[in-house]
C-alpha cells in the first residue's frame, strides 16, 4: 500500500502513503481533524469530514479486531510455552515407570505412543526428544492410562495432573486453528477497510489540489496529515491557496 502519487507531474514535490493499516488510519485521523476545525463552507463536500468519520471507524474497528485475535494467538502460544518447560521432566518420570511396568516385553510401549528399535542388545526404548513429540506422547499416555483400572495407573505423576496437561493441549490446538482462521479472515477485513480508507485520502489530495492549491501539490497539504516530501534540486515555489470568495 506504500508508495508514491502524483498530481503534478511537473512538480517538485510527490505525496507519500502510509505502508501500513496504522500509518493509513493515522493518516484519516490527522485528515480528520483538520478539516473538522475549517469554516463549514471551505470544508469538502462529497468527501466531508462524516463521510471520512464512517472510514476511520470502520478501519479503526477492524485493526482492532485483528488485534484482538492476535492476543488470543499469544495466550494459547504462551500455554503450550509453559506446558514444554514442563514436559521434559514429566516424560521423564514416566518413562522410567512405564520401562518397569512392560521389564518383559517393552515393545509393549508402543500402546503409550512410544517408539522402539530392536538390536543386538535387545529393544530400546526412544525418548520423545522435541516438543512436539513431548505433546503426542502426552496425549497418547493420558489416554491409555486413563483405559487402565486405578490400581494400575501411575500416580507419579498423578493422572490428574497430565490429564489436565493433555486438555489444555488439545484445547490450544483447537484455538490455534480457529484463531489461525479468524487472524486469516481479519487481516483481509482489516487490510480492505484501510485501503477504502486509502482511496478516500487519494481523492481528497486530488480535490484539494484542484480547488485549492491550482492544480499544484504544496506543503500545506501537511496541514491534512499528507506526507509531502521534496524530490532532489531547487526548492519548490509555494503556490498561494485560491480563495473560494475570488478564485
Amino acid at each position: 500500500m506504500s508508495g508514491t502519487m502524483k498530481f503534478d507531474a511537473q512538480s517538485d514535490l510527490e505525496l507519500r502513503w502510509g505502508d501500513t493499516d496504522e500509518a493509513i488510519i493515522q493518516h484519516g485521523l490527522s485528515f480528520l481533524a483538520f478539516e473538522e476545525q475549517r469554516p463549514l463552507a471551505e470544508q469538502l463536500k462529497d468527501l466531508s469530514p462524516l463521510f471520512f468519520t464512517g472510514l476511520v471507524k470502520a478501519a479503526r474497528g477492524a485493526a482492532a479486531e485483528a488485534q484482538s485475535g492476535e492476543a488470543a494467538r499469544a495466550h494459547a502460544a504462551e500455554a503450550v510455552r509453559q506446558i514444554d518447560a514442563q514436559l521434559p521432566s514429566l516424560v521423564d518420570k514416566i518413562l522410567l515407570q512405564l520401562k518397569l511396568r512392560y521389564a518383559s516385553n517393552l515393545a509393549d510401549l508402543k500402546l503409550h505412543g512410544l517408539k522402539t528399535t530392536t538390536g543386538p542388545r535387545g529393544i530400546t526404548v526412544l525418548k520423545p526428544k522435541n516438543p512436539t513429540d513431548r505433546r503426542a506422547f502426552c496425549l497418547t499416555y493420558v489416554e491409555r492410562e486413563t483405559s487402565l483400572p486405578a490400581t494400575q495407573q501411575i500416580t507419579d505423576p498423578p493422572l490428574s495432573q497430565m490429564a489436565a496437561i493433555a486438555q489444555t493441549l488439545r484445547d490450544n490446538q483447537t484455538a490455534r486453528t480457529t484463531q489461525t482462521n479468524r487472524r486469516q479472515k481479519n487481516v483481509e477485513t482489516r487490510t480492505a477497510a484501510s485501503l477504502v480508507l486509502l482511496d478516500a485520502l487519494q481523492a481528497a489530495a486530488a480535490v484539494l489540489i484542484v480547488t485549492r492549491f491550482s492544480g499544484q501539490i504544496t506543503y500545506a497539504l501537511r496541514d491534512w496529515g499528507y506526507d509531502v516530501v521534496g524530490k532532489t534540486g531547487p526548492a519548490p515555489i509555494e503556490p498561494k491557496p485560491i480563495d473560494p470568495a475570488n478564485p
